[in-house]
């Protein structure tokens, strides 16, 4: 008999079990894509903007450089040109004279006229050969500038030709009339190639020419109000003839 304040066991089916509650499922989120810059063409893209960003701007500099240099050369080669121009005008009415200096002297006054304008030459040509030397050339000119001095002394020679002629007398005093009319040539001719120098550098700054005619030519007229003419023509020749007369 059962015992009482006991109950019977009561048995369980396999169905009426309770189950253990399932752990919930990780939810996977869909993988997105990397930005691009993470990615190796991407980086690769980056890098060569960055290249070109910094080639840029070393190029504005180098090309701001570039102005600068093209500008200070420009400017040291007119300040040049000026100074040089100075000195042609207080050579020139010496030089310019020597061409109408006689190719004889055998009368006693022709030769007092020539010993004196020989003077007066050599005197002016001494203070303008004394000025050019202190011009300072830019480096772009130094080779024009050393043309300039040397034409500048042989009109010097030139002048004290003239004077020597003018102490003697005869057919020696011809022959010397005739070297000093060489010298005077060959300092224009030399003057001229100055020119041709300095003008082709002042072209590649973009100047005009300088119009630095030879000495014993006429000055340059100015074209176009540019301040320089195209002198340079026939003044291959220094003077206008072997001798005047």
């Amino acid at each position: 008999m059962p015992v009482k304040g006991k109950k019977k066991a009561q048995a369980r089916g396999s169905q009426g079990r309770r189950r253990p509650a399932e752990a919930p499922r990780p939810v996977v989120a869909p993988r997105r894509p990397p930005a691009w810059y993470r990615t190796g063409p991407g980086r690769a893209v980056l890098a060569i903007v960055a290249l070109a960003l910094v080639g840029g701007i070393f190029a504005a500099i180098a090309s701001t450089q570039d102005d600068s240099g093209a500008q200070g050369r420009a400017d040291a080669l007119d300040r040049y040109t000026g100074e040089v121009r100075g000195v042609l005008q207080s050579l020139r009415p010496a030089a310019s004279d020597m061409t109408t200096a006689p190719t004889s002297v055998g009368e006693q006054e022709t030769r007092k006229a020539l010993r004196e304008r020989a003077t007066s030459w050599t005197e002016t040509i001494e203070g303008a050969n004394t000025n050019l030397s202190r011009v300072l050339s830019p480096s772009s000119a130094q080779s024009a500038h050393s043309l300039f001095l040397q034409s500048a002394q042989i009109y010097l020679a030139a002048g004290k030709t003239y004077a020597l002629a003018a102490q003697i007398e005869g057919d020696d005093a011809d022959r010397v009339l005739a070297r000093a009319a060489e010298q005077r040539d060959q300092g224009g001719q030399l003057w001229q190639s100055a020119t041709v120098l300095l003008d082709e550098q002042r072209a590649e700054v973009g100047l005009g020419v300088s119009g630095l005619t030879p000495p014993s030519l006429p000055p340059a007229q100015p074209q176009d109000g540019t301040g320089a003419g195209s002198g340079q023509g026939d003044g291959s020749g220094a003077g206008a003839g072997s001798g005047g007369g």
